[in-house]
C-alpha cells in the first residue's frame, strides 16, 4: 500500500494484494486478489472499501469455486 499524504498525514490509502495458496493437501490450488481504498477522515476516523475475489485454479474437479466480496467499513480509534 501507499499513504498519500495532506499536511504530513495520511489521506488515502491504496491496497492491492495477490494471494496463492493450496488447500486439500495439495490438491487444490486458490488464487484471490483484494482491491481496497482506505480514506482517513479525521486524524481517528477512517472509511474503507474493499472487494476481494477468489477463483479456484488449476486442475479439472477443483472443489473451490470462485467467490467474491464487497466491504465497506468505517473504524473510529479513540
Amino acid at each position: 500500500f501507499y499513504n498519500f499524504l495532506k499536511e504530513g498525514r495520511p489521506i488515502i490509502t491504496p491496497v492491492l494484494r495477490y494471494d496463492s495458496y493450496e488447500i486439500n493437501d495439495g490438491g487444490d490450488r486458490v488464487n484471490a486478489w483484494t482491491f481496497g481504498l482506505n480514506y482517513f477522515v479525521r486524524e481517528n476516523l477512517k472509511l474503507r472499501l474493499e472487494y476481494w475475489k477468489r477463483n479456484g485454479a488449476g486442475s479439472v474437479g477443483n472443489s473451490v469455486s470462485d467467490d467474491n466480496r464487497l466491504t465497506l467499513q468505517f473504524d473510529a480509534f479513540f
